[in-house]
């Protein structure tokens, strides 16, 4: 909440530059305060084994398994809350604000406001998210590298900045593409000098073949499609 308040007063790169460092500023915290956040190494998390009940209805489960039973509940509430929020009349301030900020004000909403009502959602989305990854085994910052949150920045674009949907296409491509590109490389017997770079190479043609072309992203170019159909 007390950051939205400064994010408020921000928009566009500026508001972006802020929130980067704030994410850049955490793993010197943790370094500070090595005792209690573990520093580099971090901190482990050891969420237990899946019940017996589990076991019983599915078999032998793996820790992969056990994580997206573990984190499938977390994630349908919120996303449950998001659709809501979305189709609410919350959600057609938001859109109003991101449209046209002074047509939204005029219109009775408090702009401010609503920018730090975004921003405290949209860090505890995060948070959430940033929690259920913890699962993985560890929370540190090498769990948490600045090129995670771009290549989640990424996807958010590819997929569609202005839908739910998107954010699930966005996830598409940022799972599956750097193993879809692993698979051709090791069929064609491509360097690894060459290989290791593919990955962020193809994502960054992508990235600014959408900016260009189709900012709305994939989910805006099927919404489109279907307006007119």
């Amino acid at each position: 909440w007390i950051l939205g308040i400064t994010a408020a007063r921000l928009s566009g790169p500026y508001l972006a530059g802020t929130t980067l460092v704030i994410a850049l500023a955490i793993p010197s915290l943790a370094n500070r305060y090595e005792s209690v956040l573990g520093g580099d190494v971090g901190l482990s998390v050891d969420f237990g084994n899946p019940p017996q009940w589990l076991i019983d209805a599915m078999g032998e489960i793996g820790f992969e398994q056990w994580q997206l039973f573990a984190t499938l509940p977390f994630a349908s509430v919120a996303l449950y809350i998001a659709l809501n929020l979305v189709k609410s009349r919350t959600g057609r301030s938001w859109r109003a604000v991101r449209d046209h900020e002074i047509a939204a004000s005029l219109t009775g909403i408090n702009v401010q406001r609503m920018k730090i009502f975004t921003f405290v959602v949209a860090s505890g989305f995060a948070g959430l998210a940033g929690a259920m990854y913890g699962l993985r085994g560890i929370v540190g910052p090498s769990v948490y590298p600045i090129s995670l949150s771009l290549s989640l920045l990424t996807g958010a674009v590819l997929g569609g900045l202005r839908s739910i949907g998107g954010a699930f296409i966005g996830s598409v491509f940022v799972v599956f593409l750097p193993d879809l590109i692993e698979w051709f490389t090791g069929k064609w017997e491509v360097a690894p000098q060459i290989g290791n770079f593919l990955p962020a190479m193809v994502a960054s043609v992508l990235l600014i073949l959408t900016v260009v072309i189709n900012p709305a992203g994939v989910a805006g170019a099927l919404h489109h499609r279907k307006a007119r159909h």
